[in-house]
């Protein structure tokens, strides 16, 4: 679900079934889940720092 863009809302709901009706997330997938978010949220920092840095160039050119 989650490469089909899916609600992000709709994936954890479901994991969290699946979760609890199996005791457990099988390793494969949680590794998997863990890779996918930890690859993620590296893109968004990153992005972050990008578009803040382009906000004080934009800046100190409008300063002047």
């Amino acid at each position: 679900m989650i490469h089909k863009q899916e609600p992000i809302e709709n994936v954890l709901r479901l994991l969290v079934l699946l979760s609890l009706t199996n005791a457990g997330l099988p390793k494969k997938n949680f590794d998997y889940l863990r890779y996918a978010y930890v690859g993620l949220r590296s893109i968004l920092l990153s992005f972050i720092a990008s578009v803040q840095s382009f906000m004080l160039i934009i800046g100190s050119m409008i300063n002047f």
